[in-house]
């Protein structure tokens, strides 16, 4: 899972949204900055991250990058990708939830629905 999650986060350094096939689309989305009425002070703006279940058709953008990261081919690299997807699905089902470093934590709920929580830091972005 450690190198889907690095996968996705740099992904999302350089784009809104990266589609994991067959799992979802983990969509970057900017926060103005606030201001902290109880510590007096600013928070600057960043991107959290939220998660679509209902993307998960096939973009080649996570594939493009697993092919230049393991030096393959675009057949071989979706099958890394589906292995890596079955395995977190099944995680995600035996333990009701997976974390993904710097990303955030996916659950499974009741109804069978796939929730995220981002990471709570934010999310950084060269672009701000």
């Amino acid at each position: 899972m450690i190198e889907l999650a690095k996968h996705i986060e740099v992904l999302l350094l350089e784009n809104d949204c990266v589609i994991v096939p067959g799992l979802g689309g983990f969509i970057a989305h900017y926060r103005s900055s606030v201001f902290n009425e109880d510590t007096g002070e600013f928070c600057p703006p960043a991107r959290t991250i939220g998660f679509n279940p209902q993307l998960v058709m096939n973009d080649g953008l996570l594939v493009q990058s697993y092919m230049q990261a393991y030096n393959t081919d675009f057949p071989d690299a979706t099958r890394r990708i589906e292995k890596i997807v079955s395995q977190l699905k099944e995680d995600i089902y035996r333990q009701g939830h997976i974390h993904l470093n710097n990303v955030g934590t996916l659950y499974y709920n009741m109804n069978g629905v796939y929730e995220f929580e981002p990471e709570a830091n934010g999310f950084f972005t060269p672009s701000l």
